[in-house]
């Protein structure tokens, strides 16, 4: 989700590894910026993977191997689609992005290690064993595959990242009730 450029690159590189031992798994990108939509499709066509786009409004066959989401404001429905999501813009200095929505939508998160966006989230979740960052990009297919091969650790991921959100979730409606009062 929310990928940036030489991100895509690193993600069909590794989605090779995965789909050698998953055959049936469909890779769904969102690159961040909608000015880039027509390069991760090209380079996707480049790999030679059977790919459909959000806009064809085409449905994945048992063939399609990339769903691109080429449009923009749907990412909800990007994780609803979801078990696993990686949060782009960490594997490129760029800062990462709020991976709350995906664990609204109880995904488990991996991430790179360039999250000083989102630094306090982060480490939230890292508090909690909720999220899995990777020091290195070649790490992605391994972590892929193992939580493909554990489900329970891959629910257990998103149940401890989903806690936190409904623990907080209930001190935002604390303090809106006593701001409320001051209106």
């Amino acid at each position: 989700a929310s990928t940036h450029d030489g991100e895509e690159k690193i993600i069909l590189q590794q989605f090779s590894k995965i789909k050698a031992q998953f055959n049936d798994c469909l890779l769904i990108l969102a690159p961040r910026h909608h000015y880039r939509f027509a390069e991760v499709i090209k380079l996707c066509y480049e790999k030679k993977y059977h790919t459909v786009t959000r806009s064809s409004q085409k449905a994945c066959l048992d063939t399609t191997e990339v769903l691109i989401f080429d449009s923009i404001g749907e990412l909800a429905l990007c994780y609803a689609l979801s078990k696993i999501v990686f949060i782009g813009g960490s594997f490129v200095a760029s800062g990462g992005h709020n991976m709350l929505e995906a664990v609204a939508f109880k995904c488990s998160i991996i991430s790179g290690k360039h999250v000083t966006n989102f630094q306090n989230i982060v480490n939230l979740l890292l508090q909690k064993q909720a999220i899995i960052i990777l020091d290195n990009s070649e790490k992605l297919s391994t972590t892929v595959i193992r939580l493909f091969l554990q489900p329970q650790k891959q629910q257990q991921l998103a149940c401890n990242a989903y806690q936190i959100l409904d623990n907080n979730s209930v001190a935002i409606a604390k303090h809106l009730t006593i701001i409320n009062k001051y209106l």
